[in-house]
């Protein structure tokens, strides 16, 4: 896809609005060669094991990792981060999963709309578990199961 910088800083702008509309307490566009990939972090899901540990399809062992995470950031050019902001007594509390549900509905939106924007190479990624978000009632990740 051919942009002038005008008409994909216009794009990206937009994308940031949508962010803020959804919900996002803030949103902006940085290089992609400003993100880092850290394997210590991911190191926090496996020692001590994480409760969501091959839960879905979005937690790890079923994900490349950092090193994976990186070749895919090679041929990308920028990032749309998304914050919200809360209190450090709402994250550790029963409305952790609500505002987690709302991340994941921001940055999934953001994502689609980048896609019919042309932007066809788009990757959402959300912090915390979706199967504990989303499919908390069934015992098991239907991406993950053969049926």
């Amino acid at each position: 896809m051919l942009l002038s910088l005008n008409s994909l800083n216009s794009q990206l702008q937009e994308l940031v609005d949508l962010a803020i509309a959804a919900g996002a307490t803030r949103a902006a566009v940085i290089s992609a060669d400003d993100i880092s990939a850290e394997k210590e972090l991911a190191e926090l899901c496996r020692n001590p094991k994480c409760e969501n540990y091959g839960l879905s399809r979005s937690c790890p062992p079923h994900v490349s990792g950092p090193d994976g995470f990186k070749k895919y950031l090679n041929d990308k050019n920028h990032a749309l981060l998304v914050r919200i902001d809360l209190s450090t007594s709402v994250l550790f509390s029963d409305q952790r999963t609500e505002i987690m549900r709302l991340l994941h509905e921001i940055v999934s939106h953001v994502e689609k709309s980048a896609i019919e924007m042309g932007f066809t190479d788009s990757k959402a990624f959300a912090g915390s578990s979706c199967k504990k978000i989303f499919c908390r009632k069934y015992q098991n990740c239907s991406a993950l199961s053969d049926t």
